[in-house]
């Protein structure tokens, strides 16, 4: 073989062999690159397994709350289902003792007709035994002349009556409330809203209310000279209340075809609703649970309801002129102040915080004005007794 021949041979082995390393190598870089892509897979699988876990475990939890939630709408639907049963049993046994009363004051009726029967019977009797008993003083002293007096025998006939008009007039005061116990307001006009609103109270005499009808005839005038005293006295003797469901009461005092809220009372309610909604709010800043904070917030929620619930009210029965306002007062709150605090009530959220502390300072200086208005409580108790055509007058009612 020529040496060229060979030379040609030789590197055709050089090339193959070139070219068997270049294979080998492409080899190994395939499989270093698919290892390196494995490992990537293994890791992002390993990072996505992780963040699903997580997922599901956030996903648990608001499940575990909804359930929890759940579970205390439930109980408290439970809670407010028996509290319903009761105020319709209590409601219910109220009507019963008040049919009960009624019946009792119906036989008293009879009774103290018959001791009236009995009472004339008796002073029959006595006339009689006074004709015997002068007649025989006459027939004494014209047959025998003896002079004899026999008012030691009348005497012992005389004992002394029931004082019936004090019992008629307790009676009297007592039927008034069973009867009347459904007081409305004057007014120009009554919408069908109102009606319907008012249509479920038949409010029960309180038992304060029968007390005082039981007092003896001669407590209900104060003594002239009295003065503030007196007042107070007898305005609170004309103070009525008007419940307002699941909000409190409308306290007001009327007389005749006149009624005056007693604004006092409306801003005591005001200033309770606050200092508990205060105290809700310290709790609320100091709990971390969402549960806790949830029922908290929906505490002040309602509190705020049942305030406006009660502002409204007076609002309406001032607005439409069926209820007055203390006189001395009406620089600090009238009919349109008192829509004004319905407003301020509709508008704020109580469970945020700024919305609170803003209608705390309005309450603050709404109560010191009314105080400063007020001022001394003695003018003020005047001034709707004064409103109300003064000291009222006691006839002697005849029992119907």
């Amino acid at each position: 073989m020529s040496k060229s021949g060979q030379t040609e041979k030789d590197s055709i082995l050089v090339i193959q062999e070139i070219e068997n390393q270049l294979e080998r190598l492409l080899t190994r870089k395939k499989d270093e690159i698919n290892g390196a892509l494995a490992a990537r897979i293994r890791e992002e699988e390993e990072a996505a397994r992780a963040r699903m876990d997580g997922v599901e475990k956030e996903i648990d939890q608001e499940r575990e709350s909804l359930r929890e939630f759940q579970t205390m709408v439930s109980e408290t639907e439970g809670e407010r289902q028996a509290v319903l049963e009761e105020i319709r049993a209590g409601f219910s046994r109220a009507l019963d003792l008040q049919s009960q009363i009624e019946g009792l004051v119906k036989r008293t009726v009879e009774e103290i007709g018959k001791v009236e029967d009995l009472q004339r019977k008796m002073e029959s009797l006595r006339r009689r035994t006074s004709e015997q008993a002068a007649f025989l003083k006459k027939d004494l002293k014209e047959r025998f002349g003896i002079v004899a007096d026999p008012r030691g025998e009348e005497e012992r006939w005389l004992e002394p009556a029931p004082n019936l008009d004090a019992e008629l007039k307790k009676l009297k005061r007592i039927r008034t409330l069973l009867a009347g116990g459904t007081e409305g307001f004057p007014g120009p006009e009554n919408s069908p809203e109102s009606e319907r609103e008012d249509a479920w109270r038949t409010r029960i005499p309180e038992i304060q209310e029968l007390i005082q009808a039981t007092k003896p005839v001669e407590e209900e005038d104060p003594p002239p000279g009295r003065g503030a005293e007196d007042a107070a006295s007898t305005l609170e003797r004309l103070r009525r209340i008007e419940p307002v469901a699941g909000s409190g009461e409308i306290s007001y005092f009327k007389q005749g075809d006149r009624t005056v809220l007693d604004a006092g009372r409306l801003l005591d309610a005001v200033d309770r609703a606050v200092d508990v909604a205060r105290k809700l709010a310290g709790k609320l800043e100091e709990t971390e649970s969402p549960r806790d904070r949830f029922l908290i917030k929906q505490e002040l929620i309602n509190g705020q309801e049942g305030l406006r619930n009660l502002v409204l009210r007076a609002a309406t029965l001032c607005g439409k002129g069926a209820m007055a306002l203390p006189p001395d007062t009406l620089g600090v709150i009238d009919a349109a102040g008192l829509r004004d605090l319905f407003d301020r009530l509709s508008v704020g959220n109580w469970a945020n915080a700024a919305d609170l502390a803003a209608f705390t300072a309005e309450a603050r200086a709404l109560r010191v004005a009314f105080e400063e208005g007020a001022v001394p409580p003695e003018r003020y108790s005047l001034s709707i007794l004064k409103e109300l055509g003064g000291v009222p007058s006691v006839e002697r009612p005849d029992l119907l």
